[in-house]
C-alpha cells in the first residue's frame, strides 16, 4: 500500500510538471484574446473577458522578467485544459494585479487545468480568483520568494498547491469547496499560510504532506519544514462534509499551527501524525484534535 501511495505521489508531480501548449504569439500592450506570450518588461493590460479557443492551450504566458500584468476585473475561461495565467520561469519579479478599482471586482481565472501557476521566484499575484479548474487553482512551482493575496479559489481540485517552493506566502485567502484540498503544502518548506478561510474540502482544508488525494497518512516525498500557518478563522465543514481541518503527515517538522479554529471535519479538525507532534508546535488553537500535543 506505502509503495501505491508513493507512486500516487510521483505521478502527481509529473501530471503536474507536465507543460502545457504555450502561447505562441507576443501580447500587445492590451490583451483582448487568449494565445499571446508576453516577451518584454513593462505594463500589460487586459481589456476584455479573453476566452481560450484551443483546447489545452495557456491563455496568456509572462516569459520577461519584471513584467505587470493588470486584468482589471476581467474573466479568463478556459476550454477545461492549459493554463489561465502562467509566469514562465525566466520572468522572475511578474507582479499579476486583478482589481478594477472603479467597481471593487476581482479577476476571475476559470475552467482550466490550473488557474495561475508561478514558475517564476518574486512573483506578487494579487486580487485573483480562481474558479472550476481541473487540478489548482493556484500553483506555486519550485519558486523562493512569491506572495499570493486578497484572493478566493474555489471549486478546484487544489485551491493553492506549493510544490517544492520556500519562503512564500499565502495570505489573506478563501479556499472553500475544493474537491481535494484548500490549501496543499507539498515538499514545501519556511512559507507562510494567514488568514485564511477553509471550508468545504472534501479532504482537508490546510494540508502539509505527501498524499495527493487521500490525506493525511501516506505517500513518500521530501517534507514540508518550518511553514508558519496562523489565523484561521474558519476552517471546518460549513454546508458539506470536510474530513481534516488542518493536517500535518509525519515527517515533516518545525511547523506551528495558531490561532486557527476548526469546527465540525468528520475526522478531525486538527491533527499532527508525528508522535507527540515532533517538533511541530500548535498553540492558541480551538477545534478537535487528534493528540493532546495539539492545543
Amino acid at each position: 500500500m506505502r509503495m501505491l501511495l508513493g507512486a500516487l505521489s510521483i505521478l502527481s508531480i509529473l501530471l503536474l510538471d507536465r507543460p502545457a501548449l504555450a502561447a505562441t504569439t507576443s501580447c500587445q500592450s492590451s490583451i483582448s484574446s487568449c494565445g499571446c506570450t508576453i516577451t518584454s518588461a513593462g505594463l500589460y493590460q487586459v481589456i476584455s473577458n479573453p476566452t481560450a479557443t484551443v483546447a489545452g492551450a495557456d491563455c496568456i504566458d509572462i516569459k520577461a522578467p519584471n513584467v505587470k500584468l493588470w486584468v482589471g476585473g476581467h474573466s479568463i475561461t478556459g476550454l477545461g485544459g492549459g493554463v489561465g495565467i502562467h509566469i514562465l520561469r525566466s520572468a522572475s519579479g511578474a507582479f499579476v494585479e486583478g482589481l478594477d478599482l472603479s467597481s471593487g471586482s476581482f479577476a476571475i481565472v476559470g475552467t482550466f487545468s490550473i488557474g495561475v501557476q508561478d514558475d517564476a521566484s518574486g512573483a506578487i499575484i494579487a486580487h485573483v480568483n480562481a474558479i472550476g479548474n481541473s487540478s489548482a487553482g493556484f500553483l506555486l512551482n519550485r519558486v523562493s520568494g512569491s506572495a499570493v493575496s486578497d484572493f478566493s479559489s474555489n471549486n478546484n481540485a487544489y485551491g493553492v498547491e506549493l510544490l517544492g517552493s520556500a519562503l512564500s506566502s499565502i495570505q489573506r485567502s478563501t479556499t472553500d469547496s475544493n474537491s481535494i484540498y484548500g490549501i496543499w503544502l507539498l515538499s514545501s518548506s519556511r512559507n507562510i499560510v494567514n488568514f485564511f478561510d477553509a471550508q468545504d474540502n472534501a479532504v482537508a482544508g490546510v494540508y502539509v504532506g505527501c498524499q495527493p488525494s487521500a490525506g493525511p497518512i501516506g505517500g513518500t516525498c521530501k517534507p514540508s519544514n518550518y511553514n508558519h500557518i496562523y489565523d484561521g478563522p474558519l476552517v471546518g465543514a460549513f454546508s458539506a462534509s470536510q474530513n481534516y481541518g488542518v493536517a500535518i503527515d509525519a515527517r515533516n517538522a518545525g511547523n506551528v499551527v495558531s490561532g486557527t479554529a476548526g469546527s465540525g471535519d468528520s475526522s478531525a479538525d486538527l491533527e499532527d501524525n508525528n508522535p507527540g507532534c515532533g517538533s511541530d508546535l500548535w498553540f492558541n488553537n480551538s477545534g478537535s484534535a487528534n493528540t493532546s500535543c495539539i492545543h
